[in-house]
């Protein structure tokens, strides 16, 4: 499992304190709807800073970013499809089910993120077994009147810890062979996605039902840096702090994903 937030000794207080603040905040703009758990997780997994790779074994999915998770609570008060808690899409055994959500993405878009979360049944405690009861698959696609593309999530490789995170796209359908079935939590990320409206699938394969889950949807603009330092690795400041952006600079110029109005752009110091 690659699930942490982040994998050192201090994960266990900082991410309690986190979760606390985004509960509260919550409570504050959703006072008719409990937080499901699988939302909070989702939340703290889709905001973490990482170098948007996707998860490693040894960090999972980065460093918790909790005024972001805050101002995805705030921004599901205004804007539609941010965070979802279904309740009764999978209530059926041993079936599949599947729920479809139409995500509009406009122009100049530099990512769209999708992560899905669930608190699946208890597993097995014997070791070499599959512990997912209930395996749900995210798969997001384009369809752009001509033909399809489809994105799976990250994936990890169990045999080989240091391998890096992958992820597929491809024309066919086939979310067996291209997702993740050992985790409860799942993420498609999208850089510079063509204009277009995208289908956010899941997908669930229940031995145990009723399922919930949560999904945390955002689409962002792209924002264009430019130095003359090849290599810079560029960042994004948000107030009083910064983390990596995805992007170095080449030939002169990066593209970083940044919620506009939000964020400044700066390149690396000693890289001026």
């Amino acid at each position: 499992s690659y699930n942490s937030i982040q994998g050192t000794s201090y994960a266990c207080p900082v991410a309690s304190g986190s979760a606390a603040l985004v509960l509260e905040k919550w409570k504050l703009t959703h006072s008719a709807e409990d937080m499901l758990p699988s939302t909070m997780k989702a939340l703290l997994v889709h905001t973490a800073n990482n170098d948007g790779n996707g998860p490693t074994y040894r960090y999972g999915y980065g460093m918790l970013d909790t005024k972001e998770a805050v101002d995805l609570v705030e921004l599901d008060t205004t804007e539609t499809l941010t965070i979802v808690q279904d309740y009764s899409s999978f209530p059926s055994l041993i079936c599949t089910n599947q729920t479809t959500y139409e995500v509009p993405v406009p122009e100049n878009t530099g990512e769209l993120k999708v992560t899905l979360a669930w608190s699946d049944t208890e597993g097995s405690k014997l070791i070499g077994t599959q512990d997912l009861f209930n395996d749900l698959d995210l798969v997001v696609s384009r369809d752009d009147g001509a033909s399809n593309e489809y994105y799976y999530p990250w994936v990890l490789d169990p045999d080989n810890e240091e391998n890096s995170a992958t992820c597929v796209s491809s024309s066919s359908y086939d979310p067996q062979n291209n997702g993740d079935h050992l985790n409860p939590l799942e993420q498609v990320q999208i850089k510079n996605p063509e204009a277009g409206t995208y289908s956010v699938v899941v997908e669930g394969d229940l031995r145990y039902g009723p399922q919930n889950y949560s999904l945390v949807i955002t689409v962002k603009p792209k924002v264009e840096v430019y130095s003359d330092k090849e290599g810079a690795k560029v960042y994004v400041n948000n107030e009083d702090c910064y983390g990596l952006a995805d992007g170095v600079i080449q030939n002169g110029v990066a593209e970083v994903c940044a919620y506009a109005g939000e964020n400044s752009i700066l390149v690396e110091q000693s890289s001026w």
